[in-house]
Parts: C-alpha cells; sequence; structure tokens
C-alpha cells in the first residue's frame, strides 16, 4: 500500500469549514479539547466510586438505591401478570356463563315452542267429530262362508288355507 499523508488540520480550518456548512448557527469561542481535564476528572469520579463486593467476589456494579428500584419494577411487573390472569379467567368465566344462560334460553324456547304445537294438535284433536267404529268382518266382506259352503271344482291352485280366500283370473 501506499503512504498517504493527511493533510495537518488547524483551528482555523475548523472553523472555516464549521462557518461554511453551519452559517446558521454561531461560531464558538473556540473548540474544548477531547482530553479536557475537568471532563475525565468528572467521568473518573463517578466511574470510581466503590460500591464494594459481593459475597462471591464479584465487584457491585449497581447501588443500593438501584437494586431496590430494579426489584420494585420486577414485582410491579409480576403483579399486573397476575392480575391480568386474573381478568382473563373472570372474563372467560363470564362468557361461559352467558353462553350457558344463552344455551338455556334456547332449550326453553324450543320446549316452549314444542308444548305450544302439542297443545294445538289437542286443541285440533278435540275439535274434530268422533269416528264411528266399525267391525273388520263387516266392512271387509269376502264372502268366505258361500265358498266354504260350496264344493269347488279341484283345480291345479293349492290348497286353501283357512280364513283366506285365493283369489284367481279364473273366478
Amino acid at each position: 500500500m501506499s503512504n498517504i499523508q493527511i493533510p495537518p488540520v488547524t483551528m482555523d480550518d475548523l472553523q472555516a469549514f464549521h462557518t461554511k456548512h453551519f452559517p446558521w448557527i454561531e461560531p464558538t469561542s473556540g473548540f474544548t479539547h477531547a482530553h479536557d481535564d475537568s471532563i475525565i476528572e468528572e467521568y473518573v469520579d463517578e466511574e470510581e466510586e466503590d460500591l464494594g463486593y459481593y459475597p462471591d467476589g464479584v465487584k457491585r456494579t449497581l447501588t443500593d438505591e438501584q437494586i431496590k428500584i430494579f426489584r420494585h419494577s420486577e414485582i410491579h411487573a409480576l403483579l399486573r401478570e397476575k392480575q391480568l390472569k386474573e381478568e382473563e379467567l373472570a372474563e372467560k368465566a363470564q362468557e361461559a356463563a352467558e353462553d350457558q344462560a344463552i344455551q338455556s334460553q334456547q332449550k326453553e324456547s324450543v320446549f316452549n315452542t314444542v308444548e305450544e304445537h302439542v297443545g294445538k294438535s289437542k286443541d285440533q284433536l278435540g275439535s274434530m267429530e268422533p269416528m264411528t267404529k266399525t267391525s273388520s268382518h263387516a266392512t271387509l266382506d269376502y264372502d268366505e262362508s258361500a265358498a266354504q259352503s260350496a264344493p269347488r271344482p279341484r283345480s291345479a291352485h293349492p290348497p286353501q288355507i283357512a280364513g283366506r280366500r285365493i283369489v284367481s283370473y279364473d273366478d
């Protein structure tokens, strides 16, 4: 690789760049050096706060106050999760009760509808004229007595069974 020479940049060059590219911002009186001693000391003071060590030998990085805050937020998160679960269970129980109420209403509605139809049928049956009872022998007279008294010529028909008359086209 070739050796690239970085051009030297002066404070005047930085101020000229700033005024050229950021004209709406007032230029500062001077740029602070990145290694300003006051900034470093403040940072070191915060960083070197000795919190001690845990019993297992690990260096503490959290203060007691920070630990209390984390515990508090964790406890509240667990309580909120428990509350949400209880609300969900209560909602499911309420939905189940509503479904059961709807089902019982539907059953009651079907029962009432059936009772109405049965009541109407009973009313219709009560208003009908009673039928006269007739003997089945009187309405179905096959004249069996006459058939049995007169001898029939023997034919190729099978023998008659008592109480039945065999009808053929020859008759």
